[in-house]
């Protein structure tokens, strides 16, 4: 292994070492610590090399929330610790939408709001060479369907408006099927993907749908909350071909 000059980024607060190579493949940790007291030190996430590529790996969180909701702390800082502490590739910062429907004042302080413009402009003002962002939200408008995660693609501020329909479906419009609860997602807007949760939901309700929606190729089967491989067996089961993912859900 080789590198060449070590520098710091003051604003972005780390360091960023350049020229790195690796000569033989294999997988890789680097371990850092601070000169004069070596107690103090971290370990990189693992680094894969290879001669040829045929896939890419990236590391990250789709599962994060703010003050909007049920989680801590501002968007922007969500992203900021992201990028310098982090150092993932991706990040979406979530919340619960069913507090959007009216302006209000999320904290004292801070500005009228639905809650979804600090969200965007977050996504927007960090997404670059340094983090993907992804607009997303969480949606659970009642207990029979429980909790999904909708990720948006393409967005902009005008469109995103159109979006507050799908957040003010009403719950007796649902009835007890989650294929119903999908088919009127699909009628409303399109362009996004659709990851259910598997700890908020009732039983078989959730998985036992005619087909898989092309916008709908995972579930969340791993969280805070925990390991949920029950919910994956069910998918599975009742003959869906459906990969998973895990998030912070903090």
């Amino acid at each position: 292994m080789s590198y060449g000059k070590i520098s710091y980024d003051s604003d972005k607060r780390y360091h960023l070492v350049q020229g790195l190579k690796f000569i033989k493949e294999g997988t890789y940790y680097l371990e850092a610590s601070i000169k004069g007291n070596e107690k103090i030190k971290g370990i990189s996430n693992p680094i894969v090399v290879r001669k040829v590529w045929d896939e890419r790996v990236y590391f990250g969180d789709l599962h994060q929330h703010a003050y909007l909701s049920d989680g801590r702390g501002f968007p922007d800082a969500n992203y900021e610790y992201a990028i310098s502490t982090g150092c993932i590739d991706f990040l979406s910062v979530m919340d619960h939408q069913q507090n959007y429907r009216r302006p209000r004042n999320f904290l004292t302080g801070t500005p009228m709001q639905k809650g979804w413009e600090e969200l965007f402009e977050g996504a927007e003002k960090y997404n670059g060479p340094d983090l993907v962002t992804i607009f997303g939200t969480e949606y659970g408008p009642s207990r029979l369907v429980g909790h999904s995660n909708i990720y948006y693609n393409n967005l902009n501020r005008e469109n995103l408006r159109k979006l507050e329909k799908i957040w003010d479906i009403p719950e007796k419009s649902i009835n007890s099927s989650f294929q119903n609860f999908i088919n009127i997602l699909q009628k409303r807007e399109g362009g996004y993907l659709f990851l259910p949760h598997a700890h908020a939901g009732v039983g078989i309700m959730k998985y036992r749908i005619p087909e898989m929606p092309d916008n709908m190729t995972n579930v969340e089967i791993c969280s805070l909350h925990g390991i949920f491989e029950d919910f994956y067996k069910g998918w599975l089961e009742e003959g869906h071909l459906v990969g998973v993912n895990g998030g912070g859900d903090n």
